[in-house]
C-alpha cells in the first residue's frame, strides 16, 4: 500500500466515521496499520469508532497507542477524555483528571477558551474528590491564565473569592494540609486588596470569613490577631473580631491582661455576649474568685453546649464543683460533658473515670443513666479487677455500644478473650484498632495472640499457615516497636516469633521481614528471610531486650534457646563443625547465666540439660545433672523426667530409662514423649506390645519419632504376607485403621521433615494401600531425589523399583521404563515391572525379553507360572496362537499352577471357538477350589460363554441365576444376569437391579423394555420409569437415551394396539439431537432410523471428514453408503431405487462381511424395494454370521424378520409354497432355540392366510388367547385376539364371539370392541 493509498484509506475512514459507520472505519484503519503500524491518525480512528461501538477497553487501547507515537497532538487526548467522561468505569474516572492537565498544558499555548473549560472540568472533579490541594493548584493557574489576558479586575476579584470558597472546605478535615491553607490565607489576601471600597459591606464579609479562617489554624496566631485587630479599627461596631478572639483565649486557655481587656471589651459592645461571661468567669476562677466565677460560667453554659471547642468550660466547671462546692455527682456530670464535646480532652476523660471508681454503687449510677459509657467502663474496670472475666465482657461490650469510637473498651476485650485463650476472636479486636490507629497495647496483643496462633498451627504440622501468621505478627510488632523502642518485651516478643520459625521445615520458613528489622538494603522495603537468617534476627531482637533488661532471667534463657534452634539446622550458618559447637556454647553460657540469676526454675535446668546432651557437646554428666536438679526444683515434672529417661536409653541403660519414663507417665499421662521412650524400650528389647505404643503416641499427639516409629511397623506388618489371616493383624492393621492412620501421621512427617528418604518410601508405600497413586507416585520421586545424593545404592534400587512400580499404577507407562532402567536389574520384581512397563507403551518385543529374563530370576513354580501366562498373552498379542497354548500347556503342568493361566486358557478356547479346549480348561479351573472376590464372575462368564458356544442357550440363564443365588450380594453378577436374560430368554426378563453398579438402572430397563413392560400394565413399574431415572443419573450416556427412546416407543405402540393415543409424540426429534451430541457413533447409529434430514447432513459431513483423513477405511465407507441410501430414500418418495446404486450398497456390504448390521440393514433395504428374494439371501447371510458368533438374541431377532417377510407374502397371496415353507422353517428354527409366543403367531397367522375357516386355525389363534398375560407379551395376544375375532366372525360362532368380547371387556380391550362394531355393520 502507497502513501496515496494510505490517505485514500484515512480519507475513507474519516468518511465512515462522519456517516456513523463505524465498523468500516475500523476495516479501513486495520488496513492502514497492516503496512503502517505506527501511523497516528488511524490509531485515532480506531479509539473514535471502538468508543462508538461502546467497546472502551479498545478504543482506550488505541488512544493510548496514539499517544505513546504523539504524545502532544491534541486529537489522541482529546479522543481519550471524551472516552472517560461518557463511560461509567471507575478506572476511567480516576485517569480523567490526569488527562485534563494534560489538556490543560496544550491548550494553554492554543486555545485560551477551551483551556478555562477544561479547568472548569477538572476542577469540580477535585471538588468532589476533596482533593484540595490540587484545586488549589489548577485554579491558581486559571487566575494566571486570566492575568496573562489582562482580564478585568472585577473578573479577578470573582475567581479569588470564589477559590476561597472552594477551599473553605478544607478546614473542616482533621489534618488539613498545610500548604492548601497557605493556597487560601493567599486567596483571601489577593481578594480583599481587590476588593473596593474599603470600608464596605463586600470587603466587611470578607474581613470575616478571613478571621474566621484564621481562627481554625493554631499556627496563625499572630496573623488571627493582627487581622482581628485590623477588621475593628476599620469596622468599630462589629463585636465578631472580638468574639473570635475571645472563643481563641478560653480554648487556649489563655488568662492574660490582653485576655481580660478582650472579654471586658466584647461585654461593653455585647453585654449579654455569653463568650464574654465565659472568659470573665474563668479568669475570677483562676483568682479565686468564686462567687464572681460561678456567675459568669453558669451564664456562659449555653455557649459552651453549642460548640464543641468550647468543653473546657465544662472542665472548670467540673474544677469549680470538685474543689470548691465539694458536689463530686455534678463535678463527675462536668467533666463527662466536656469529654464528650471534646474527646481529646484527657484531663476531663481522667477525672470522670476517678470520680466514676470512686462510687459506691456504680450499679446505681447505671441506674440512673444507663447511658453512660464511662460509667459502663468503670464497671468493666471493677468486674477485671475482680477476674469475673465473663461480666466484664458484657461490659465493655455495652460501652463500646455506646461510644463505638472509645479504643479503650475493645482493647479491654481484645485482652480479656487472650487471657480466656480465644486467640483469633482478640486478634480481631486487636486488628480493629490497629487499623484505625498505631496503638501500642494493641499492637502487643495482636502481635501475641498471632505467635499463639502460629504455635497451635505447628502443634498440628500445619507449618504454612504457621509461617503466615508469624510472618504478621513480626510485622505488627515491628510496628510497635518503632513507636516505642524502649520497651523491652515488645523486643522479646519479636525474638519469640523469629525464632518460632526454627521449629518448620528450612523449606517452608521463608519469612517476609521489614528492611529496617532484617538489616538489609534497601531499609525501605521488605525482605524474605530463610530459616538461618530468620533465627539471626531473633537473636539480635533478644540482644536489644538484654541491653534494656540485661538482668531479666527469662531473656537470657530465651536468647540460649535460640542459640540450641541455630545449633539444630540441616547445616550451620558458618557451614563446618566448630561453629556448631561455637552456637551450642553461646546456648549453653546463656542457660547458666539465666540459673545464676534464677536458679529456682525447673525449666532452666531442663534446658541446659538438653543442651548438654545435644550432638557436639555430648557432656551426658552435667546433663544428668541438671534434669536431676530440675526434678529436685520442682518434683511434678515431666518434661525432666521424659529426657532423664531419653539419657540413660541413650546410654543403654534400659532398667533406670523404663523407671524414668514409668514416673513420667503417672505425672501426665498424655505427655506424649514419655509413651514415645516407652515403645523405643519395647522395640529395644522385642515386645509384642511395640506397634500398640507407636500407635497410641500418634493418637495422643503428632511428633516425629512416634510418627515414624509407627509407620515403620505398620508398613513392617503390611510386608509380611504370611500373617493376614492372623488375630494379631486383624487388630493391629485392619481393626484400627492403621493403614490410613500411618499415612495421615507420615503426610504430616514429610510436610517437616523433608530430607528423610525411608520416611518418603514408607508414605509410597502407604499411598499405594490406600489407591492414593498420584500421592505415591510424588513420595516415590522425593525418596529418589534424596537418596541420588547420598551413597546408599541399594536402598536407592529399592526406592527406584518402588518408583517404577507407582509410575505403572498412574499409567506413566514411558516413565516407568526409564526409572526401572536406572535398576539394576536384578530383583524379580523390577524385571515384571519392567516387561509391564515396556508392554503398555506398545512395545512387545522388548517386554518379551524382560519377561524371559525374568523367567530365568525367578526361584518358585508359582513365579514361573505368573510369568509363562503373561508371556503366553504377549505371543497371542502378536498373533502367535500356537506359542501362547504350548506356554499356558506348560504353566498347567508344574507343580502349582495358578487359576489366571487356566483362566487365560480357557478363554483362548473361547476366543477361537474350541469348545473341547475352553471346557477342559474350564473343568480344571473348577477344581482348584471356590472362588472368591472378581473371580467369581469370571468364572460365571467363562461358564456361560462355553455355554452358548456349544449351543445350549437355555442353560446360559440357569447358570447365571445359580451363581445370584449362591452370591447375592456380588452386584457384578446381577449386571451379567441382567444382560444375560434379555439375549436368552426375553420373556423372563424382569431381573430389577437395586445395587450401585454402573448402569444398573439401564439395565433394568431393558429388561423391562425386553419384556414389554409398559406404564398401562404396571404405573409404578415399567420400562419408561426405569430409563427416565437412568437418564436422570447418567445423563451424558448415549445408550440410557436410546434407551429412553426405546421405552417411548414401546408406551406409543401400546397405546396404538389398546386403540388409545399414545401419550407422548414428537420425541424422535428431542432425543436424537441429544444422543447425536453424546457421541459420534450414536449419529451413526441412530441416523438412518430418523426422518429428519438435517441429522443426515451433518452425519455425512462427519464422514466425509474422516474419510479425508483415512479413505480406505471400510467401516466408514458403510456408514456413508448406508447415509447416502437413507437420504435417497427421503428424497424418492417410495421410488425404486436404480441397481447401480444397489450395486455399491452390496459392495460395502460385502467389504465388511462379519458387520452383522450391515447384513440386517441391507436385507431390509432390499425388502422396501421389494426385491424379496434378495432379502432372503441378505437375511440367510447374516443368520449364518449370527451362528457363527454365538449370538442368540439375532438368530432370533433375524429368524423373525425372515418368518414376517415370507408372511407378507403369503397374506398378500403370493402362489406357491416357497413362503408358506420359509415361515414354516424359521418359526420352527425360532421354537428349537426357545419358546417365543411371536414365531407361534406367525404360524397362527400362516394357518389363517391359507385356511381361515379350520379347526386347526381357531386352536392356534385361541393356544395365544388364553394363556396367562405374564407368559405371552400384550402385543401378541391383542393381535390373535383380532383374528381370532375374524375367525369366530366367518364360522358365525355367536357363543365363542360373546365370551371373547367379555374377555376384551374385562382387560379395556377398546380396539378389539371397535374391529366387532365394524365386522358386525360390513355384514349387515
Amino acid at each position: 500500500m502507497s502513501n496515496k493509498e494510505v490517505k485514500t484509506a484515512l480519507k475513507s475512514a474519516r468518511e465512515a466515521i462522519k456517516n456513523k459507520e463505524f465498523k468500516e472505519a475500523l476495516k479501513h484503519c486495520k488496513a492502514v496499520l497492516k503496512l503502517e503500524k505506527n501511523n497516528y491518525n488511524a490509531w485515532v480512528f480506531i479509539g473514535l469508532a471502538a468508543s462508538e461501538l461502546e467497546q472502551p477497553d479498545q478504543a482506550q487501547t488505541a488512544y493510548r497507542k496514539a499517544l505513546e507515537l504523539e504524545p502532544e497532538q491534541l486529537l489522541a487526548w482529546q479522543g481519550l477524555a471524551n472516552l472517560y467522561e461518557k463511560t461509567d468505569q471507575w478506572d476511567f474516572k480516576t485517569e480523567l483528571p490526569d488527562v485534563y492537565q494534560k489538556l490543560i498544558e496544550l491548550y494553554s499555548s492554543s486555545d485560551k477558551n477551551k483551556c478555562y473549560e477544561v479547568i472548569k472540568k477538572v476542577s469540580d472533579i477535585y471538588q468532589s474528590d476533596k482533593e484540595y490541594l490540587k484545586l488549589a493548584k489548577v485554579w491558581l493557574r486559571l487566575i494566571q491564565l486570566k492575568e496573562e489576558d489582562a482580564s478585568e479586575k472585577t473578573e479577578l476579584l470573582q475567581l479569588w473569592q470564589q477559590m476561597t470558597r472552594l477551599l473553605s472546605d478544607c478546614m473542616d478535615m482533621e489534618e488539613p494540609d498545610n500548604e492548601t491553607q497557605q493556597h487560601l490565607i493567599t486567596a483571601f489576601e489577593k481578594a480583599m486588596a481587590l476588593t473596593d471600597p474599603v470600608p464596605g459591606e463586600e470587603h466587611r464579609k470578607l474581613s470575616a470569613d478571613y478571621v474566621k479562617c484564621l481562627s481554625k489554624l493554631s499556627h496563625e496566631e499572630a496573623k488571627m490577631k493582627e487581622a482581628c485587630e485590623s477588621m475593628l479599627s476599620l469596622y468599630p461596631t462589629q463585636s465578631y473580631p472580638l468574639e473570635i478572639l475571645c472563643s481563641h483565649y478560653i480554648k487556649t486557655g489563655v488568662q492574660s491582661e490582653d485576655a481580660a481587656n478582650c472579654f471586658s471589651r466584647l461585654l461593653e459592645r455585647v453585654p449579654d455576649s455569653e463568650l464574654g461571661h465565659l472568659g470573665l468567669g474563668m479568669k475570677a476562677l483562676q483568682e479565686g474568685k468564686y462567687e464572681d466565677a460561678i456567675k459568669n460560667l453558669e451564664r456562659g453554659q449555653y455557649a459552651a453546649k453549642q460548640d464543641p471547642n468550647l468543653g473546657c468550660v465544662f472542665r472548670y466547671l467540673g474544677h469549680y464543683y470538685r474543689e470548691v462546692a465539694k458536689d463530686r455527682g455534678r463535678a463527675r456530670g462536668c467533666y463527662k460533658k466536656a469529654f464528650e464535646l471534646d474527646s481529646s480532652d484527657a484531663e476531663s476523660g481522667a477525672a470522670s473515670v476517678d470520680l466514676s471508681m470512686e462510687q459506691e454503687d456504680m450499679v446505681s449510677a447505671l441506674r440512673a443513666d444507663p447511658e453512660d459509657w464511662v460509667c459502663w467502663e468503670c464497671l468493666g474496670e471493677a468486674y477485671l479487677n475482680r477476674r469475673s472475666f465473663t461480666a466484664a465482657l458484657k461490659a465493655f461490650g455495652k460501652a463500646h455500644q455506646l461510644q463505638p469510637t472509645s479504643i479503650y473498651s475493645v482493647y479491654q476485650a481484645a485482652a480479656i478473650k487472650q487471657t480466656l485463650g480465644k486467640f483469633k476472636e482478640a486478634a480481631a479486636e486487636y486488628l480493629q484498632i490497629t487499623t484505625r490507629e498505631d496503638y501500642v497495647p494493641a499492637l502487643k496483643g495482636l502481635g501475641e495472640c498471632l505467635l499463639s496462633l502460629a504455635k497451635g498451627l505447628m502443634e498440628d504440622y500445619r507449618d504454612g499457615g504457621a509461617i503466615d501468621l508469624l510472618q504478621q505478627a513480626i510485622k505488627n510488632l515491628f510496628r510497635a516497636v518503632e513507636l516505642r523502642p524502649d520497651l523491652s518485651c515488645l523486643w522479646k516478643l519479636l525474638g519469640d516469633s523469629c525464632t518460632t520459625v526454627g521449629i518448620v521445615s528450612p523449606n517452608r520458613a521463608l519469612v517476609l521481614v521489614p528492611g529496617p528489622l532484617a538489616g538489609l538494603d534497601p531499609i525501605t522495603q521488605s525482605h524474605t528471610l530463610n530459616q538461618a537468617q530468620t533465627l539471626k534476627v531473633g537473636e539480635r531482637c533478644y540482644g536489644r531486650a538484654l541491653k534494656l533488661m540485661p538482668e531479666a532471667p527469662s531473656l537470657w534463657y530465651d536468647l540460649g534457646l535460640n542459640y540450641h534452634r541455630q545449633a539444630n539446622l540441616p547445616c550451620p550458618a558458618e557451614g563446618d563443625q566448630s561453629s556448631l559447637v561455637q552456637l551450642l556454647e553461646k546456648a549453653q553460657q546463656c542457660v547458666k547465666k539465666a540459673i545464676m540469676m534464677d536458679s529456682g526454675n525447673h525449666n532452666y535446668w531442663n534446658a541446659l540439660g538438653v543442651i548438654a546432651m545435644s550432638k557436639g557437646l555430648e557432656n551426658f554428666a552435667l546433663a544428668q545433672h541438671c534434669f536431676i536438679k530440675s526434678i529436685q526444683v520442682e518434683a511434678n515434672n515431666v518434661v525432666a523426667w521424659t529426657n532423664l529417661g531419653a539419657l540413660y536409653l541413650k546410654k543403654e541403660n534400659i532398667e533406670l530409662s523404663h523407671e524414668a519414663f514409668k514416673i513420667a507417665q503417672s505425672l501426665e499421662p498424655l505427655y506424649v514423649n514419655c509413651w514415645i521412650g516407652q515403645a523405643l524400650i519395647a522395640e529395644t528389647v522385642g515386645s509384642y506390645d511395640t506397634m500398640d505404643l507407636f500407635r497410641h503416641t500418634t493418637e495422643l499427639s503428632t511428633h516425629v519419632e512416634g510418627v515414624k516409629g509407627y509407620a515403620y511397623w505398620v508398613c513392617a506388618t503390611l510386608l509380611d504376607k504370611s500373617n493376614r489371616d492372623s488375630e494379631l493383624y486383624r487388630y493391629n492393621i485392619v481393626q484400627m485403621n492403621a493403614v490410613s492412620a500411618a499415612q495421615v501421621a507420615l503426610t504430616k512427617y514429610t510436610e517437616r521433615i523433608q530430607s528423610d528418604p525411608d520416611a518418603f518410601i514408607m508414605l509410597g508405600y502407604l499411598n499405594e494401600h490406600l489407591q492414593l497413586k498420584m500421592q505415591a507416585v510424588q513420595a516415590y520421586q522425593r525418596a529418589v531425589e534424596l537418596l541420588q545424593s547420598m551413597s546408599s545404592t541399594e536402598e536407592l534400587a529399592f526406592a527406584l523399583g518402588s518408583y517404577g512400580r507407582a509410575l505403572c499404577t498412574s499409567g506413566r507407562w514411558e516413565e516407568a521404563v526409564q526409572c526401572y532402567s536406572s535398576t539394576p536389574l536384578q530383583e524379580l520384581c523390577d524385571l515384571a515391572g519392567l516387561a509391564l512397563a515396556y508392554f503398555r507403551s506398545g512395545l512387545i518385543p522388548e517386554s518379551i525379553s524382560a519377561y524371559e529374563r525374568a523367567l530365568a530370576v525367578a526361584s518358585t513354580e508359582k513365579e514361573k507360572a505368573y510369568i509363562l501366562t503373561a508371556l503366553a498373552l504377549l505371543q497371542h498379542k502378536q498373533g502367535n496362537l500356537d506359542s501362547a497354548k504350548t506356554l499356558l500347556f506348560k504353566c498347567s503342568v508344574l507343580k502349582e499352577p495358578i487359576p489366571g493361566s487356566l483362566l487365560c486358557l480357557c478363554a483362548l478356547g473361547l476366543v477361537h471357538r474350541d469348545a473341547t479346549l475352553a471346557g477342559a480348561a474350564l473343568t480344571e479351573l473348577l477344581k482348584q477350589g471356590a472362588a472368591t472376590g472378581s473371580a467369581v464372575e469370571q468364572r460365571c462368564l467363562l461358564t456361560c460363554t462355553l455355554l452358548a458356544l456349544q449351543g445350549n442357550y437355555s442353560a446360559v440363564q440357569r447358570e447365571a441365576a445359580r451363581a445370584v443365588h449362591s452370591n447375592p450380594g456380588n452386584p457384578s453378577l446381577w449386571a451379567l444376569l441382567s444382560r444375560l436374560v434379555p439375549q436368552y430368554c426375553p420373556k423372563k426378563a424382569n431381573v430389577s437391579l437395586n445395587t450401585h453398579i454402573d448402569r444398573a438402572l439401564l439395565y433394568s430397563g431393558v429388561n423391562q423394555v425386553a419384556s414389554g413392560r409398559h406404564s398401562r400394565e404396571d404405573s409404578h413399574r415399567n420400562a419408561l420409569r426405569t430409563m427416565q431415572r437412568a437418564v436422570l443419573l447418567c445423563p451424558d450416556d448415549p445408550a440410557a437415551w436410546a434407551g429412553l427412546m426405546a421405552a417411548c416407543h414401546t408406551e406409543n405402540t401400546s397405546g396404538f394396539l389398546s386403540g388409545s393415543a399414545p401419550l407422548r409424540q414428537g420425541l424422535e426429534q428431542t432425543l436424537m439431537s441429544v444422543v447425536s451430541e453424546k457421541g459420534q457413533d450414536c449419529v451413526f447409529d441412530f441416523s438412518l432410523s430418523s426422518p429428519i434430514h438435517c441429522y443426515l447432513r451433518n452425519t455425512l459431513l462427519v464422514l466425509a471428514q474422516v474419510l479425508s483423513v483415512s479413505p480406505e477405511h471400510p467401516a466408514v465407507v458403510l456408514l456413508l453408503r448406508q447415509v447416502q441410501c437413507q437420504r435417497l430414500l427421503l428424497a424418492s418418495g417410495g421410488t425404486a431405487l436404480p441397481d447401480s446404486v444397489l450395486e455399491q450398497l452390496s459392495s460395502a456390504v460385502m467389504v465388511n462381511p462379519t458387520n452383522l448390521g450391515a447384513w440386517h440393514w441391507l436385507a431390509e433395504v432390499y425388502r422396501s424395494q421389494g426385491l424379496l428374494v434378495q432379502a432372503v439371501t441378505a437375511y440367510r447371510q447374516s443368520l449364518q454370521l449370527a451362528s457363527q458368533l454365538g449370538m442368540h438374541s439375532s438368530q432370533v431377532a433375524i429368524l423373525l424378520r425372515l418368518a414376517l417377510l415370507a408372511l407378507g407374502s403369503c397374506m398378500a397371496g403370493v402362489p406357491g409354497n416357497d413362503w408358506k415353507d420359509l415361515v414354516l422353517e424359521a418359526t420352527t428354527e425360532v421354537l428349537k432355540l426357545g419358546s417365543s409366543p411371536m414365531a407361534l403367531l406367525f404360524q397362527a397367522l400362516l394357518q389363517f392366510a391359507t385356511k381361515m375357516t379350520a379347526r386347526e386355525t381357531r386352536r392356534l389363534l385361541e393356544r395365544l388367547v388364553s394363556v396367562p398375560s405374564g407368559d405371552v407379551p400384550v402385543t401378541v395376544m391383542q393381535v390373535a385376539s383380532w383374528y381370532l375375532l375374524r375367525h369366530l366372525h366367518a364360522k358365525n360362532d355367536q357363543e365363542l364371539m360373546d365370551r371373547l368380547l367379555e374377555h376384551a371387556k374385562i382387560n379395556r380391550d377398546q380396539r378389539l370392541l371397535e374391529f366387532y362394531s365394524l365386522l358386525s355393520a360390513s355384514s349387515s
